[in-house]
């Protein structure tokens, strides 16, 4: 009715809930949203007392809760009442306190969005970091599983290419060169392995010491093998320790973890890397 001017039949449909105003179990938004539109039915009668006493209503309720939106709304039907009235000094007043309100909910509502904005790139960037995570650790495993199979063989063939240097010693001046070239070849393998597979440990013993902080530096580097899937025998390689000394530190491991029986050492140790 009030958007059509039936300002009338606005008033009409709106005597009940204006006869409940008073009742307290009705929340403030609602009190404020009836006086609102009984407000601007009395503005379109032109009968400027009941609106005044509305729209006075309206601002005291808008103040006492801290609703900047409502105030201006009030400010600016206090505005064409006082015009009604005639009284332009208190319609210039009351147009003031609503350019001035209406200027504050605007920098409210835009603070608002800016704080909402904040809060969505925070969240994006979480998401991307914990993205690039995923991403970083899933890298890791797939290293680590390259390594797992080729460090073995690559340990091997060194052994055997040092083996088969020692061997070629004591020939003739132009072995003694293809010695030194070989030598030289080897030392170049060595490092670039080093260097591939250091980045790769060192998150892996990382995430070792950071799961099992109890064990000795020796059992760490088994539990790295371990986790790289080593065979017992190819820890024993790697490691430079007899095939007993590796059950023997299964065993400290176990016992110092407080694995029960019905656990495996290797499962604990692999599901402490994944993600």
């Amino acid at each position: 009715a009030v958007q059509e001017q039936r300002w009338q039949d606005a008033l009409d449909s709106l005597r009940l809930p204006l006869s409940l105003l008073d009742s307290e179990q009705l929340l403030p938004h609602i009190v404020i949203e009836t006086l609102v539109i009984a407000t601007n039915a009395y503005i379109g009668l032109k009968q400027d007392t009941p609106a005044y006493d509305l729209a006075q209503e309206t601002l005291t309720t808008a103040i006492q809760i801290n609703d900047l939106r409502n105030q201006h709304i009030a400010h600016l039907q206090l505005t064409s009442i006082a015009e009604l009235r005639g009284d332009y000094a208190t319609a210039y007043h009351h147009h003031k306190e609503f350019h001035r309100i209406k200027e504050l909910v605007f920098n409210n509502e835009s603070d608002q969005r800016n704080k909402n904005m904040m809060l969505l790139l925070e969240e994006q960037e979480a998401q991307r970091i914990a993205q690039a995570e995923r991403l970083r650790r899933f890298e890791l495993e797939a290293e680590i599983g390259q390594l797992s199979t080729s460090l073995v063989h690559q340990e091997q063939a060194l052994k055997e290419i040092r083996a088969t240097l020692r061997g070629m010693k004591s020939t003739t001046e132009q072995s003694e060169h293809v010695i030194q070239v070989l030598q030289s070849l080897l030392r170049t393998t060595e490092r670039a392995a080093n260097s591939k597979t250091t980045k790769t440990y060192k998150q892996l013993d990382e995430k070792i010491e950071h799961a099992f902080p109890t064990l000795s530096r020796v059992q760490r580097e088994l539990s790295r093998f371990i986790a790289l899937g080593h065979t017992t025998k190819d820890i024993a390689g790697l490691m430079n320790i007899s095939v007993q000394s590796v059950n023997t530190q299964r065993y400290r491991m176990r016992m110092r973890l407080e694995l029960p029986e019905d656990k495996s050492l290797d499962a604990v140790i692999k599901q402490s890397i994944k993600l």
